[in-house]
C-alpha cells in the first residue's frame, strides 16, 4: 500500500476554536466539522500529550451535518493509503457540536472518526452534542465512530478499524429537542464494517435526554453485527450492552478522585482490574501522566488513562449479583460472597430515591452472611437497596449495583373495596379495587373479602376459576349481604368455575346482581346469567388441554338477584346459575328476580357424564320471583330446572312467586322442573320440609298448555313434610295446579314418586280466560299407569280445576295411596277408602297462610307411622317432633321442638308422692329427640316455679337456668313448718317455648276439702275481637272451712291445647279479676276454680266463659269482573262487580268493602251481596265519571280483620279523547301558488276514533271554516284558499264514546304565515297617493300591516334623504326620533312632506316588495311600558275590533290606558284597529298588548267599559273641553265627576297624547299627584261636597290667531258650585258661568305660546281656597294692561268686575276714531274677563301698525258709571 507522511501534534492546546456556518446558504449546504481540527482524505496523524478544550461546531443555516466538536476525521479514507489517526495521552474536554437546522444530524461532541483511529491513554470528558430542530438527531456526546469499510483494487472489502485502550469516556452528553438523542458516551455507526480491539476503558456517567431510551453510554447494536473485540472494560448500565460486555467486563462505580478529577481513588475497584495485553494488543507502558504502567511491576494495569500506585485496591471488591425478593412490609436481599478472605461484614443500605448515593443514615443493618431481610417497610412503596463489603481493616468496598423492590401484601385475607386500587396491596388498609386482582393474588386456603358497596366493571365479572385452588370469597363480615354487591351490569357472568373444586371453595354473604350470560355455550344454548359451574371433561385455558374435574363449591348466605340469560332469539338456561356435571352446595341462600328465556329462571342443572351426575344440594334457601319467559319456545322451571339430576336435595327451602311462561308454546314447573332421568344416574330428587307458594306455570298461546304450578317432574322424586299452596297453571290446557308428575320408565326401570306428610292445598288450574278448567288442581299424574309410587299422610284439599279438583290420574294408577285427606275421592278407585279422612281439614287460618290443624280437625293423629315400607317423618315441616301417631299433613298439631322429660330423685313410685317436712328433692329435665337421645346442643333457657306457690316449698337459688348439655336440674326445699302439712304442689319448668309440669306432691299427709266455685264469672270483651287480650271478673264465694284462699287456677283450652295459669292471691286477700292473652285465633273455653292454702282444688267446681279471638284475615280471593286483561273493558257508569267467594276462620265474614281508585265506594253486609255459583257480586249504586278505574275489595270478618283482594281490577269508562299527532305543521308558505298538504295521525287507545276533521280558513276572513275528513289520510288545502293575509287551521277528533279533543288544543288554532305573491305598496290604502301637506292636519300617521324588508329604503328611493324642507319621517320612543334607522311592521310613524317639492310625482306611492303575513296564534304581542307612549300599528291587513286588543291581564286596551290615532289631530281610535293606520297607547300599568284576531271560539274579547251609556246621577257631571286655533283642534279633553270613578288613575281617565309640532295641545297636568303622575286628556274623579280643581296647560303655535277653549256640559254642574277658569300665567280669572269659553291671542317671540290655567268647580269657599293666588272675586272695577304689549298679531285685554255690570270695550286710533268695539253694553256678572283684539277693524280689515288706545266704560246695574278708563297699546309689524 502507498504510504503517506505523518503529521504530528505534540504538547498542543486547542482552545475556543469555532466552526460556524453563518456565511453558508441553503442553496449550497455543506457539512460543518472539526471545531478545532478537521482531517480529510484519510491522513496519517499522531496527536500526543495535547488538550482540546471548549471548541465548537455550530450549524444554523442548512440541512447537512455537524460533526466533531474538537476533531473531525472524514470518512473518505482509502485502503491504498492505509491511513490512521493516533491519539495518545491527550484530553478532550468541554467541546461541543450544535445543530439548529431540520433534516440533519450532529455527531461526536469531542471526536468524530470516519477513518481508522487509535485512542490510547486519553480522557474524553464533559463534551456534548445537541440537536435543536426536527427530523434529525444528536449522537455520541463524547465520541462518534463511523469507520466504514472500503474496497481494494480487487474489489475486496477492507474493514476499517478502531482501537480504544486505557481511555476514560465520562460525563459526556447527547441532547435533542425531538427525543432523538443517542449515546451520551460513544456512538458506534455501522459496527458490522469495523474491526478492532477495545479494552481497559472506563465508559461512565454519560447521559442522553432521550426519554424512551436509557442506554446512555453506548447506542444499541445488534449482537450479530458487532465485530469489535471488547473486554476488561467498565461500562455503566451494562445490562443494555450485551454485545459489548466480555466475560471480564465490569459495571462498577469507578470511584474517581472527584467530579473533575478522573484519576482512580484508592478505593476504586478498577485498580489492577485491567489486562496488560488482550487480543494481540498491549496496554501502554506509561499512563497519561507518564507514570509507569502497570505499577508496581508485575501487577495488572488499572483501567482508564491514569495508573494508581497501588497494585490493587485495599478496599473490598464490589458485591456481585445482588438480588431482592419482596414480601409483605419486608424484602430479603441476597448476594454472592466476596472472594477476598478478609471480609468482616456486609453493610446494607436503603433509600426511596433511585440511584441514591448511600450515606450513613441510609444504613439499615449489617450481616456476616450473604442475605439480609429488611423489615418495617411500607407496602406499595418502591425501595432501592445496595450492599457493600467491609474487610477486617475497616475498608468499605464499592457499593453493589442497586436493586429495587416494592413490598407487597401476601394474604391470607385479601380485601376488595369499591374505592380501592389495584395498585394497592389488598390488605384491610389498602384494598384492591377489583375482585379479579384479589383472586389472582390468593393462594390455597386464602380468603377474599368483598367490602360493602357495589362492585362493578370488567374486572369484577367474567372471572374464570379453573385451577382448583380452594379459596373463600366472602362478603364483608361486618355488613349485611344486601350491602355487598357484585354487579355485572348485564355485561357478562360473574364467575365461570371449571375444575376440581371441592367444598373448600366457598362463597359467602355476597349479592350477585346484574349477571347476563354471553355467547354460545354449546348447541345454541346460553348458560348461567351469574355463575357457570362445569365439570367433566373440559378445555383448560391455562393448561391448554382437556382435563376432568367435578366441582362442588359451597355457597353460604348468598343472594342472586336481577340476573338473566337468553332472549327471544336464543335459548337461555339458569338465570343465575347453571351447572354441568357439578354438585355445588347452597346454604341459607336467596334467589330472587332472576330470569332465563327457557329453563331454570334461577338455577339450571345438567348431567353430561353419567359417571358423575350433577347432584346439587340446597338447604334453607329461598327462591322468589324468578321466571322463565319466552315468546316462542317452551319454558321449564320458573326457579329451578334439573336435567338428569343425581341425588339432588332441597331441604328447608322456600319457593314463592316464581313463574314459567311461554308466549307460543308449553310451560311447565312454575317453581321446579325435573327432566330426563337415567337409572344409572341414581336419580332421586328430595324435597324435605319445603314450601311452594304462589308459583305459576302459564302458556299464553292457543293450543299450548301448562303443567305443574309448583313442580313438574319427569324424574323420580321424593317430597316429604312439604307445603304446596296457592300455586296455579294457566293455559289453553293445563294439569297439576300444584304438582304435575309424568315419570316414564327408562330402559325397563319404572320411576317412582314418594309423597309423605305433605299439605297440598288451594292450588288451581285455569284456562286463558281465568276460569277453572281441565284437571288436577292439586296433583296430576300423567301416564300414571307407567309410574310407581307411594303416597300417604298427605292433605290434598281445596284445589280447583275443571274436574278432578285435587288429584287427577291419567290412564289408571300404580301408585299406592293411603291415609289421605282428599276432597274429591268419590268414585275414584285408586283411593283406599278405609284410610281416607273425609271432610274439611279445618286449618287454623288458611287465608293468612296458617295451615296448622285446628283443634277440631279430624286429621290429628289420623296418619300412619309406617306404610308401604316407608316411615313417616319424625319431625314436621318446622322441624318439630311429631308425638304419638302422626297427623296427616306437613304441620303436626301440638308438635314440640324437643321431647321433654322431668324426673325426681325420690325412689318411691306412687301416683301421689309424699314428701317430708324439710326434705330436699332434686328435679332434672332433659331435652330429647324422637329416638330417646339427649339433644346435647339444645341450650334452651329454663325457668323454674312451684304450683300453686312457693309458700311451703321453694326452688333453691342455684337452679340451672339453661339446658346446657341437654339437661337442667333444680332442688326443691320443703318447709319445716308444721302448718305446711297437707300442702299439695307441682314443679313447673318452662323450657324454651314449652312448659313441663311434674306429678302432684303432698307434704306428709292429705287434707281434704276444696273451695266452692266462684259466682258471676264474666269475660271482656265478650264478642269477637282481633285483640288477644281478655279479662275475667268474678265474685269470691263464702266458705265454711275457713281455710285461706291462696289463688285460683285458670284453664284456657281450644279443645286440643290447654293453657293453664295459677293466679296467686296476696297474703290475706283475694283477687276477683284476671287478664290473659289468647295464644292464637280461635274460641277458647276459659275455666276458673279456687285453690286453698293447702293446694286443695276441685276442677269440677270450675265456672266457664268463652273468649272469641280472631286475628286472622279472611281468605285470599280474586276479582273476576270487570278485569281488563288483553284489552280494556269498558263498562256502564254503574257496573256490576264480581269476585271469588271466600271464607274466614274462625269468626266468619261480616262485610265487604268496595274501593274504587283507593276511595271507599261502598260497604256491603253478607246479606247485601248476591252469591252466584262460586262468585259474589254487587250492583254499583252511584254513577262513575268517565275514566279508567282500579278497583279492589276488602273482606272484613266479625273481628274487624280484613283482607284485600289478591289482585286489582281495571276497567274503563272511556274518558280520554283521541290522540292527534301532527308533527309537521305548516310554517311559511307562498300565496296562491302552493297546495299545502296536511299529514295527521289520529289514534284512540280506548274506544277508537269516530271522526277526525281538518278545519281551515283565510286569516281575517271572519267567515266559517272549510271542514275536511282526515280519516282517509292526508289532505291538501287548495292554493286558491292560500291568500296573503295568512291561513288558519285546526284539527279535531272524537272517539266512539264521545270524548273530544282538538289540535293544537281545544279553542286553539294554528296560524300559517303566507308570503304575498305581489308587492305590498301604499297604493293598497292610498290609491291616489300618499297624502301630503305641511299643515298638521295633513300629517300622515301610518304603519305597515305586513312583514317586509327594506321599508325605509323604499321610502328614501322615492323621496330621497329626509330633510326639514322636503319631507320628514318621525318615530317615537320616549320622545320624538326624526329619521329612524328602519321602518318595520308593528310600529307607527309620522310622515310629513311638501307636495310642492315633488311636482313630478303627483301621486306618491311606496313599493315595499313582497310581504309576509303575521301569525294570528298566538296573538301578536306589543311590549309597552307604564307611563310611556307606544307608537304602534296593526300587523294585520284587515280591521281588528278594539274589543280584541287587551293586556296581559286581559283588560281591554281602552280601559288599560289611553289609545289614539291621528286625523289632522289626535282623535279617538274608534272601534277597531285599521291596517296602515298608526296608533299610540300609554299604559296605566300593563306591559304588553295582545292583538287577538282569532275570532269567536278561539280568540279572547275584552269589552271596554262605556261610561257614556251609564246615566249620570244628579251629583255627576262631565265637562268636555275643546281647544282650537286656526285649523288645529284638540277635542279629546274632559273633566268631571262620576260616582264609580276614583280620584287616582282609573279606566275613565285618559293620558294626554304627545304634542305634535304645529298642533294645539290642551292637557291636564296631574304630574304632582302620588298615583300615576302624568299629563292627562281626561280626568274624571269621585264626587264630593266641596268640589275639585284641575290644572290645565295650553300650548298654541304663535300663528297670529286666537286660541279658543270651550267648555261643554257646564249646565250639569250643581247650581251651588262656582266655576272659574284661572290663568296662572296672566294672573287672571274668568267666571265660566257667564261665558262657557275662553280665548287668548297666540302672540309671542317663541314658536309656541304656553298658558297655565286652573279650572276650579266647587263651593265658593273651595274656589277661594284653590284660586292659585288669583283673586277670583274682584274687589274693584279695573282695566288691566293688555298682554302681550307690544303685540302682533293679537293681544288680550283683561277687565275685572267687582259686581254685575254693563261693559263697553272700544279700540281707538291716535286720532280718536273708533276702530273696533270688543264689548257693546254687555251685562256680565262679577268676575274677570279676557278680550282678544286681533288688529282688525269692525269690518274685519287689518289696521295699520302703530299706537292704539282701548277704553272701558262700565256701569253698575243702576246705570251708574263705575269705571271709565283708557290705556295705550302698540301694534307691531
Amino acid at each position: 500500500m502507498a504510504q503517506m507522511d505523518t503529521v504530528w501534534f505534540r504538547n498542543c492546546t486547542f482552545t475556543n476554536n469555532r466552526v460556524n456556518d453563518d456565511s453558508q446558504t441553503q442553496s449550497n449546504p455543506k457539512n460543518s466539522s472539526g471545531g478545532a481540527m478537521a482531517l480529510d482524505h484519510g491522513m496519517n496523524v499522531v496527536i500526543i500529550n495535547s488538550v482540546f478544550n471548549n471548541n465548537e461546531v455550530k450549524k444554523n443555516n442548512n440541512s447537512s451535518r455537524a460533526v466533531g466538536g474538537a476533531l473531525a476525521i472524514e470518512t473518505d479514507w482509502s485502503s491504498f493509503i492505509d491511513p490512521v489517526v493516533i491519539i495518545k495521552n491527550s484530553r478532550f474536554t468541554k467541546n461541543k457540536v450544535t445543530l439548529n437546522v431540520e433534516n440533519g444530524n450532529a455527531y461526536g461532541g469531542a471526536i468524530f472518526a470516519g477513518s481508522p483511529i487509535d485512542i490510547i491513554n486519553t480522557l474524553i470528558d464533559s463534551n456534548s452534542v445537541e440537536f435543536n430542530a426536527n427530523n434529525g438527531g444528536a449522537r455520541g456526546g463524547g465520541l462518534a465512530i463511523g469507520v466504514q469499510s472500503n474496497w481494494d483494487g480487487g474489489q475486496n472489502q477492507i474493514y476499517g478499524y478502531s482501537y480504544l485502550i486505557n481511555n476514560t469516556i465520562a460525563d459526556n452528553y447527547a441532547g435533542a429537542s425531538n427525543n432523538g438523542a443517542e449515546a451520551g458516551g460513544i456512538f458506534i455507526e455501522k459496527p458490522e464494517q469495523q474491526r478492532g480491539t477495545w479494552f481497559n476503558n472506563i465508559i461512565w456517567g454519560n447521559r442522553s435526554n432521550n426519554s424512551s431510551d436509557d442506554r446512555h453510554n453506548l447506542n444499541w447494536v445488534d449482537d450479530n453485527q458487532f465485530e469489535l473485540v471488547t473486554d476488561y472494560n467498565n461500562v455503566e448500565y451494562s445490562e443494555h450492552y450485551s454485545y459489548f460486555m466480555g466475560d471480564n467486563s465490569y459495571d462498577m462505580d469507578p470511584v474517581f478522585y472527584s467530579a473533575t478529577n478522573y484519576q482512580l481513588a484508592t478505593g476504586s475497584p478498577l485498580i489492577g482490574a485491567g489486562k496488560s495485553s488482550y487480543n494481540g494488543s498491549s496496554a501502554p507502558k506509561k499512563d497519561i501522566l507518564g507514570n509507569d504502567r502497570p505499577n508496581p511491576t508485575g501487577s495488572n494495569p488499572d483501567l482508564g488513562p491514569y495508573e494508581n500506585a497501588l497494585a490493587e485496591s485495599p478496599y473490598p471488591k464490589q458485591v456481585q449479583n445482588l438480588v431482592v425478593q419482596g414480601g409483605s412490609k419486608e424484602v430479603t436481599l441476597s448476594w454472592d460472597a466476596n472472594t477476598e478472605t478478609d471480609i468482616a461484614k456486609y453493610l446494607v443500605y436503603k433509600s426511596e430515591t433511585k440511584g441514591f448515593m448511600p450515606v450513613s443514615s441510609d444504613s439499615v443493618g449489617e450481616t456476616t452472611s450473604t442475605s439480609y431481610t429488611v423489615t418495617g417497610l411500607d407496602n406499595r412503596i418502591e425501595y432501592h437497596f445496595t450492599v457493600a463489603a467491609v474487610n477486617s481493616s475497616g475498608y468499605r468496598g464499592t457499593f453493589a449495583n442497586q436493586v429495587s423492590a416494592t413490598p407487597r401484601y401476601n394474604g391470607p385475607n385479601w380485601y376488595v373495596a369499591v374505592d380501592g386500587s389495584n395498585a394497592n396491596d389488598g390488605d384491610a388498609d389498602a384494598p384492591f379495587k377489583d375482585l379479579k386482582t384479589a383472586i389472582d393474588s390468593a393462594k390455597t386456603g386464602h380468603t377474599v373479602i368483598l367490602l360493602a358497596g357495589s362492585h362493578s366493571g370488567p374486572e369484577n365479572r367474567e372471572i374464570m376459576l379453573h385451577d382448583g385452588i380452594g379459596i373463600r370469597i366472602i362478603g364483608d363480615p361486618n355488613s349485611n349481604v344486601e350491602d355487598v354487591i357484585l354487579d355485572a351490569g348485564h355485561n357478562g357472568r360473574h364467575f365461570n368455575i371449571f375444575g376440581d373444586y371441592d367444598t373448600t371453595m366457598v362463597f359467602k354473604n355476597i349479592t350477585f346482581r346484574g349477571g347476563s350470560g354471553q355467547g354460545d355455550d354449546g348447541g345454541g344454548w346460553r348458560l348461567a346469567g351469574s355463575i357457570r359451574i362445569e365439570g367433566g371433561s373440559y378445555w383448560d385455558e391455562q393448561q391448554q388441554q382437556q382435563v376432568e374435574g367435578y366441582p362442588s363449591p359451597k355457597f353460604i348466605g348468598c343472594v342472586w338477584e336481577d340476573n338473566h340469560v337468553g332472549g327471544d332469539s336464543d335459548w337461555g338456561a339458569g338465570g343465575a346459575i347453571a351447572i354441568r356435571d357439578a354438585s355445588p352446595i347452597f346454604v341459607s341462600c336467596t334467589f330472587k328476580n332472576n330470569s332465563a328465556s327457557m329453563r331454570g329462571g334461577a338455577f339450571y342443572s345438567q348431567t353430561m357424564n353419567s359417571q358423575e351426575a350433577s347432584s346439587p344440594e340446597f338447604r334453607y334457601t329461598i327462591f322468589s320471583n324468578n321466571s322463565v319467559d319466552s315468546q316462542n319456545d317452551p319454558t321449564e322451571g320458573g326457579a329451578v330446572t334439573l336435567e338428569g339430576a343425581g341425588e339432588a336435595d332441597f331441604i328447608d327451602c322456600l319457593f314463592e312467586q316464581n313463574m314459567a311462561r311461554s308466549g307460543n308454546s308449553n310451560a311447565s314447573g312454575g317453581a321446579v322442573s325435573l327432566q330426563y332421568w337415567q337409572p344409572n344416574y341414581g336419580s332421586n330428587v328430595l324435597f324435605d320440609r319445603c314450601v311452594f307458594v304462589n308459583n305459576v306455570a302459564q302458556s299464553n298461546s292457543s293450543g299450548s298448555g301448562a303443567e305443574g304450578g309448583a313442580l313438574s317432574s319427569s324424574t323420580p322424586f321424593e317430597m316429604v313434610n312439604s307445603v304446596v299452596i296457592k300455586n296455579r297453571v294457566r293455559g289453553d290446557w293445563g294439569v297439576g295446579g300444584g304438582i304435575a308428575i309424568k315419570i316414564n320408565d327408562q330402559d325397563g326401570t319404572q320411576g317412582h314418586s314418594v309423597l309423605i306428610n305433605n299439605t297440598i292445598v288451594d292450588n288451581e288450574v285455569l284456562d286463558n280466560n281465568g276460569n277453572h278448567a281441565f284437571s288436577g288442581g292439586g296433583i296430576a299424574a300423567v301416564n300414571a299407569s307407567s309410574q310407581g309410587g307411594l303416597w300417604f299422610n298427605n292433605i290434598v284439599y281445596g284445589n280447583q280445576s275443571g274436574n278432578s279438583h285435587s288429584i287427577y290420574m291419567d290412564g289408571g294408577a300404580n301408585i299406592d295411596m293411603a291415609y289421605l285427606s282428599v276432597d274429591d275421592e268419590e268414585g275414584k278407585t285408586w283411593f283406599d277408602a278405609s284410610t281416607m279422612v273425609t271432610g274439611n281439614p279445618k286449618f287454623k287460618n288458611p287465608t293468612s297462610g296458617d295451615y296448622r290443624l285446628s283443634s277440631a280437625s279430624a286429621l290429628i293423629d289420623a296418619g300412619a307411622s309406617n306404610y308401604g315400607g316407608e316411615n313417616a317423618p319424625k319431625v314436621d315441616v318446622r322441624n318439630y317432633y311429631r308425638l304419638g301417631l302422626p297427623d296427616i299433613g306437613a304441620l303436626e298439631a301440638g308438635a314440640s321442638k324437643y321431647l321433654l322429660d322431668m324426673v325426681d330423685d325420690i325412689m318411691d313410685d306412687k301416683d301421689t308422692t309424699f314428701v317430708k317436712l324439710a326434705q330436699e328433692v332434686k328435679f332434672t329435665i332433659t331435652t330429647g329427640d324422637i329416638d330417646g337421645n339427649i339433644v346435647t346442643g339444645s341450650n334452651e333457657p329454663v325457668k323454674w316455679d312451684i304450683f300453686p306457690n312457693q309458700k311451703y316449698a321453694r326452688v333453691s337459688t342455684n337452679a340451672d337456668t339453661s339446658t346446657s348439655g341437654g339437661s337442667a336440674s333444680a332442688t326443691v326445699i320443703v318447709t319445716s313448718e308444721e302448718k305446711g302439712k297437707g300442702f299439695r304442689f307441682r314443679v313447673i319448668a318452662d323450657v324454651g317455648g314449652a312448659s313441663l309440669r311434674s306429678e302432684m306432691y303432698v307434704i306428709e299427709e292429705v287434707v281434704t276439702g276444696a273451695p266452692p266455685p266462684v259466682s258471676n264469672l264474666t269475660i271482656t270483651p265478650s264478642d269477637w275481637t282481633n285483640q288477644p287480650n281478655f279479662s275475667l271478673n268474678w265474685e269470691t264465694p263464702s266458705w265454711a272451712a275457713q281455710r285461706e284462699l291462696i289463688g285460683a287456677v285458670v284453664e284456657i283450652t281450644d279443645g286440643v291445647n290447654i293453657y293453664d295459669d295459677y293466679l296467686s292471691f296476696p297474703s290475706g286477700d283475694t283477687l276477683t279479676n284476671y287478664s290473659f292473652t289468647a295464644p292464637e285465633a280461635g274460641q277458647y273455653t276459659t275455666n276458673l276454680w279456687m285453690v286453698d292454702e293447702l293446694g286443695n282444688e276441685d276442677q269440677d267446681s270450675a265456672m266457664s266463659v268463652t273468649a272469641y279471638f280472631d286475628d286472622v284475615a279472611p281468605e285470599a280471593f280474586q276479582l273476576h269482573y270487570p278485569e281488563s286483561l288483553e284489552e280494556i273493558i269498558y263498562t256502564s257508569d254503574k257496573p256490576r262487580f264480581y269476585w271469588e267467594e271466600s271464607g274466614d276462620y274462625p269468626s266468619g265474614i261480616k262485610e265487604w268493602r268496595l274501593f274504587i281508585d283507593n276511595n271507599l265506594y261502598g260497604t256491603y253486609m253478607v246479606n247485601d251481596v248476591t252469591y252466584d255459583n262460586g262468585d259474589i257480586y254487587i250492583e254499583a249504586e252511584n254513577a262513575l265519571a268517565d275514566g279508567y278505574y282500579d278497583w279492589y275489595l276488602e273482606a272484613v270478618d266479625h273481628a274487624e280483620n280484613s283482607t284485600m283482594s289478591s289482585d286489582t281490577g281495571h276497567f274503563g269508562v272511556d274518558l280520554s279523547p283521541p290522540n292527534i299527532s301532527h308533527s309537521n305543521p305548516l310554517g311559511t308558505i307562498d300565496a296562491g301558488s302552493t297546495t299545502p298538504t296536511i299529514n295527521v295521525t289520529v289514534t284512540d287507545g280506548a274506544s277508537g276514533v269516530k271522526h277526525a276533521n281538518l278545519h281551515y280558513r283565510r286569516s281575517g276572513s271572519g267567515s266559517g271554516f272549510v271542514t275536511v275528513d282526515l280519516l282517509g289520510g292526508s289532505v291538501s288545502i287548495p292554493g286558491s284558499d292560500v291568500k296573503e293575509n295568512g291561513l288558519e287551521y285546526w284539527i279535531d277528533a272524537e272517539d266512539n264514546v264521545g270524548n273530544y279533543d282538538a289540535w293544537p288544543g281545544i279553542g286553539e288554532l294554528h296560524s300559517v304565515r303566507v308570503q304575498s305573491d305581489r308587492s305590498i305598496t301604499t297604493a293598497d290604502n292610498w290609491s291616489n297617493g300618499v297624502p301630503g301637506g305641511t299643515d298638521s292636519t295633513n300629517y300622515l300617521f301610518f304603519s305597515i300591516p305586513f312583514e317586509v324588508s327594506g321599508a325605509k329604503s323604499a321610502i328614501t328611493s322615492v323621496m330621497g334623504p329626509p330633510d326639514e324642507f322636503n319631507y320628514r319621517l318621525y318615530a317615537y320612543n320616549n320622545g320624538w326620533q326624526e329619521n329612524p334607522s328602519s321602518v318595520t311592521m308593528g310600529n307607527a310613524y309620522f310622515f310629513i312632506f311638501d307636495p310642492d317639492k315633488y311636482p313630478e310625482t303627483p301621486n306618491i306611492s311606496f313599493d315595499f316588495g313582497q310581504g309576509t303575513s303575521t301569525p294570528t296564534d298566538p296573538p301578536y304581542g306589543i311590549g309597552v311600558s307604564s307611563g310611556q307612549w307606544k307608537f304602534f300599528g296593526s300587523p294585520y291587513n284587515y280591521n281588528v275590533p278594539l274589543d280584541n286588543v287587551y293586556t296581559e291581564d286581559e283588560v281591554n286596551v281602552r280601559d288599560a290606558g289611553s289609545i289614539y290615532t291621528w286625523s289632522g289631530s289626535w282623535v279617538s281610535a274608534g272601534s277597531s284597529l285599521q291596517p296602515w293606520k298608526g296608533y299610540i297607547f300609554k299604559s296605566g300599568g300593563a306591559t304588553e298588548l295582545n292583538i287577538d284576531v282569532r275570532g269567536s271560539g278561539f280568540g279572547k274579547m275584552s269589552k271596554s267599559m262605556d261610561p257614556d251609556n251609564i246615566p249620570m246621577d244628579a251629583n255627576e257631571w262631565v265637562i268636555d273641553m275643546i281647544a282650537t286655533t286656526g285649523n288645529a283642534r284638540d277635542e279629546l279633553n274632559a273633566v268631571g265627576v262620576r260616582s264609580f270613578a276614583s280620584d287616582g288613575y282609573d279606566p275613565l281617565d285618559e293620558f294626554e297624547p304627545p304634542a305634535v309640532m304645529g298642533d294645539i295641545t290642551l292637557r291636564i297636568d296631574n304630574r304632582d299627584r302620588e298615583e300615576s303622575p302624568d299629563l292627562y286628556a281626561m280626568d274624571i274623579r269621585k264626587p264630593n261636597e266641596a268640589g275639585h280643581y284641575w290644572d290645565l296647560q295650553v300650548f298654541a303655535p304663535t300663528n297670529g290667531s286666537r286660541t279658543y277653549i270651550s267648555f261643554d256640559g257646564l249646565g250639569y254642574v250643581p247650581e251651588e258650585y262656582d266655576i272659574f277658569l284661572i290663568n296662572k300665567t296672566t294672573k287672571q280669572a274668568k267666571n265660566l258661568e257667564w261665558e262657557s269659553s275662553y280665548r287668548f291671542a297666540n302672540t309671542g317671540s317663541d314658536n309656541y305660546l304656553k298658558q297655565d290655567l286652573r279650572l276650579v268647580i266647587g263651593t265658593k269657599q273651595f274656589v277661594e281656597n284653590n284660586n292659585a293666588g288669583v283673586n277670583l272675586y274682584p274687589d274693584a272695577f279695573t282695566l288691566a294692561q293688555n298682554y302681550p304689549n307690544p303685540f302682533n298679531p293679537q293681544t288680550s285685554i283683561m277687565i275685572s268686575l267687582e259686581e254685575d255690570a254693563q261693559v263697553d270695550l272700544i279700540i281707538y286710533n291716535l286720532l280718536g276714531k273708533e276702530i273696533s268695539r270688543l264689548a257693546a253694553n254687555e251685562l256680565r256678572p262679577a268676575g274677570y274677563y279676557n278680550f282678544i283684539w286681533n288688529g282688525r277693524n269692525g269690518i274685519g280689515d287689518k289696521v295699520a301698525t302703530g299706537v292704539y288706545f282701548y277704553r272701558a266704560l262700565i256701569r253698575n246695574t243702576q246705570g251708574k258709571v263705575v269705571l271709565n278708563k283708557t290705556r295705550k297699546m302698540v301694534f307691531l309689524k
